[in-house]
């Protein structure tokens, strides 16, 4: 009877312990760590690809050739004008994606 209490009280706090962290209202989604942050505005192709998810190289190169045609990017959606880009791709990265210097010459 005791062991099978104790598998009892072992099961239900494995199971309730996710619970109780998801039910947290200060829990917070770890953020994304520093090494897959990307400036869009001064990145290559090449970290562009290896940063972002569901970015390969021929769509980082179509970022870089928009980069360079219409300046920098001025606000993150502003990516999805990017042929190849789309709203869920920049949802999918809008905590990795940074704008650096984004200030037009005028």
């Amino acid at each position: 009877m005791r062991h099978l209490l104790t598998s009892f009280f072992l099961v239900f706090a494995f199971l309730s312990s996710p619970i109780v962290v998801a039910l947290q209202p200060d829990a917070q989604p770890s953020a994304v760590p520093e090494i897959l942050i990307v400036d869009i505005n001064s990145a290559s192709a090449e970290e562009i690809a290896t940063k972002l998810v569901g970015v390969g190289l021929v769509k980082a190169r179509a970022i870089i050739a928009y980069r360079d045609e219409f300046g920098p990017f001025r606000v993150l959606d502003q990516l999805t004008e990017v042929k190849g880009i789309g709203d869920r791709t920049l949802e999918l990265n809008r905590d990795r994606l940074r704008l650096g210097n984004s200030e037009s010459d005028d």
